[in-house]
């Protein structure tokens, strides 16, 4: 936005009384600096972090510069559950694309189980749109914000070539969301952990 923008946009906020010029440019500078401090707020912390195992197909453990461990989800998409159909092989996909390597994570969130919930990128590379555009994970439609109007276009293009293609979980007979089968009942089973497809260690 422009100065000059600004400063019509606090002259039409300005109360009637401000009729002199440092009343004007008053509420021009309390105008400004409102839009500065929303601006600031909106400003997403995009940071580098290394991918220390992939927990399943849509959440990794990564360790942060600072060497703290932490979880993080991919935004805005579903993988399978590891006892469900395609989640072994979602969680596979997911460590062969960045286990052990560097990327860079933008937070949009928190989810319920208090994980952050981030865009990942390797070098510009959506990490979630290759994960559904490859088949092994559903665009989760609920969690459209704050993407644009654009990235969201890119996503539902992204499953519906998977679709078509029978790429990945779409080979299945009529895959079930996760989303879905959690709503039907259904649990994943501490004993059914996933396995670290690289190390073949139990989760942490």
């Amino acid at each position: 936005m422009r100065i000059e923008q600004m400063n019509q946009l606090g002259t039409a906020k300005c109360p009637p009384t401000a009729r002199l010029w440092w009343q004007r440019v008053a509420c021009g500078l309390a105008l400004l600096a409102s839009v500065l401090s929303a601006s600031a707020a909106a400003v997403i912390d995009v940071q580098e972090v290394r991918v220390a195992r992939v927990v399943d197909g849509d959440t990794v453990l990564v360790l942060d510069v600072d060497s703290l461990l932490f979880k993080v989800r991919l935004h805005g998409i579903d993988a399978p559950e590891c006892d469900m159909p395609f989640g072994p092989q979602a969680q596979k996909f997911l460590a062969q694309l960045t286990q052990g390597r560097v990327v860079q994570i933008a937070p949009t969130g928190r989810d319920r189980y208090r994980r952050m919930v981030a865009t990942m990128t390797i070098n510009g590379l959506d990490v979630g749109l290759t994960v559904v555009r490859s088949g092994f994970a559903w665009r989760d439609s609920r969690y459209d914000k704050p993407r644009s109007k654009g990235e969201v276009t890119s996503y539902s293009i992204a499953q519906r070539d998977a679709q078509v293609k029978f790429l990945g979980l779409w080979a299945g007979q009529a895959p079930l969301a996760p989303w879905i089968w959690r709503k039907e009942g259904h649990r994943s089973s501490p004993r059914q952990r996933c396995l670290d497809p690289l190390t073949k260690a139990g989760r942490l």
